[in-house]
C-alpha cells in the first residue's frame, strides 16, 4: 500500500518466482488473496519445510539485490496436517503460525504444532542469509525440477486431506 499497486504487483511476481523455483514437482503453491499465499509440500516435515522457506528467503534476497526496489520481507507459518484434519484446519493453523511469526518480526518461519484451539509453537527462527548457511550445513539440499510448476491462484482450498502433507502459509511484506 505504502509503494502503491505497481509495486507490489512486481514484489508478488518476484516473491511467486522464487517459490516456483524452490520447489519439487509435486509440491503445490497458490496465492490465496492479497499478499498470501500457500504452498503443499507432500511428505515433508517442518523442519525441511522450514529449510524450504530459507531457500526462498535467499533466492527472493539475491533477485532484490540485483534491484533498486524497496525490499520485501517473508514471514511463514508452517504446520504438519494432522490426520483427520480438512485442508480450512490446517490453513487456520498455519495462519496462527503465520501471525506468531510477524510478531516477532520481519522474516522469520514458525511452527505450529498441536490443535487450533490449543496451538503450540516454535521458537521463531529468523531467515536470510545466516540461516541458510545454517540449513546448507544441516541438511541436504533438494534436487532442483528441471521445471517449475505453476504457480496457481487458489478460490477454494485444495481438497487434500492426507496425512504427510505440510502446509506453509507466507506473508510477503514490504
Amino acid at each position: 500500500d505504502l509503494y502503491g499497486h505497481a509495486y507490489g504487483d512486481e514484489a508478488l511476481r518476484q516473491v511467486a518466482h522464487c517459490v516456483r523455483k524452490s520447489l519439487r514437482e509435486q509440491d503445490v503453491a497458490g496465492r490465496l488473496g492479497g499478499d498470501e499465499f500457500a504452498v503443499l509440500l507432500p511428505d515433508t516435515d517442518a523442519n525441511d519445510a522450514v529449510n524450504l522457506a530459507v531457500r526462498i528467503v535467499s533466492l527472493l534476497a539475491e533477485r532484490q539485490a540485483e534491484s533498486s526496489q524497496t525490499r520485501v520481507s517473508l514471514s511463514f507459518g508452517i504446520v504438519q496436517m494432522n490426520a483427520n484434519e480438512t485442508m480450512d484446519e490446517a490453513l487456520r493453523r498455519a495462519d496462527q503460525a503465520l501471525y506468531e511469526a510477524k510478531r516477532h518480526g520481519r522474516s522469520r518461519a514458525v511452527v505450529a504444532t498441536g490443535g487450533e484451539a490449543q496451538p503450540v509453537f516454535s521458537e521463531s527462527r529468523p531467515l536470510g542469509l545466516g540461516a541458510l548457511l545454517t540449513a546448507l550445513a544441516l541438511t541436504p539440499v533438494w534436487a532442483q525440477p528441471t521445471a517449475a510448476p505453476p504457480v496457481a491462484r487458489f478460490t477454494r482450498p485444495v481438497p487434500v486431506t492426507a496425512p504427510g502433507w505440510t502446509r506453509v502459509r507466507l506473508d510477503a511484506a514490504t
